[in-house]
């Protein structure tokens, strides 16, 4: 992955994330507060959770430590991802110092499971909508909003269980549970990678992609 991909990259993802949020019901009949606190917080797991589920498919580059990125590029073991064109080595030094922890955290407890347990289509669907309507936003929408966002999550856990017993899943009970268990794992990986994020800005270290970040992905604070 070369910083040139950023670009190319960011285009198609915030299509898909608009294209995915359009279909989400009842997203588009909330207040304007509450769909404007929703993205915030949804659009960066939108985004990491298909990078987690697009490297997992590549089992060879997993074992290889290499990130597949969604253009068919990849990011080696020993960068980030985040690397400028002008970069000197202080500063390459100083992203992979910031970032990489983060990185080498979801790799070891997202990205090799989601490979080892051979996550399927359903599965990551139900993860998106669980982390769209996600307890966690409790605080940032109103009081009616987190009533439908509590029967959403109902409905897709029942959804994924239902899809389970109609294909024959072995052990479904044990199965859906494996699922859920992956979850806070992910809200706390993308947490700490806005964070990691913010490091970065304080520091001037990310000041040629801020405009894919902040602006395109809405980073909101994770206070």
């Amino acid at each position: 992955m070369v910083p040139s991909d950023v670009d190319k990259l960011s285009t198609v993802e915030l299509s898909g994330l608009l294209y995915w949020l359009e279909k989400q019901h009842p997203f588009k009949l909330l207040e304007h507060s509450d769909r404007e606190a929703l993205l915030k917080r949804y659009s960066v797991r939108k985004l990491s959770l298909d990078h987690f589920y697009q490297a997992s498919k590549h089992k060879k580059m997993v074992a290889e430590g290499k990130f597949a990125m969604l253009n068919n590029t990849y990011v080696p073991p020993n960068e980030t991802g985040f690397e400028g064109v002008t970069d000197d080595e202080k500063t390459r030094q100083a992203k992979f110092d910031i970032f990489r922890p983060t990185l080498d955290r979801l790799w070891a407890t997202i990205v090799i499971p989601f490979s080892k347990m051979n996550v399927t289509d359903a599965e990551i669907v139900t993860l998106h909508i669980l982390l769209l309507w996600s307890a966690q936003n409790n605080r940032y929408v109103s009081a009616p909003v987190k009533e439908i966002m509590r029967k959403r999550r109902e409905w897709a856990v029942t959804r994924l269980f239902e899809h389970y017993q109609e294909i024959g899943v072995a052990d479904p009970v044990i199965r859906l549970g494996e699922i859920l268990l992956l979850l806070p794992e992910i809200e706390v990986v993308c947490d700490l990678h806005c964070t990691d994020f913010q490091v970065a800005k304080l520091f001037q270290f990310c000041d040629s992609l801020s405009s894919y970040w902040y602006d395109k992905w809405c980073y909101t604070s994770t206070d």
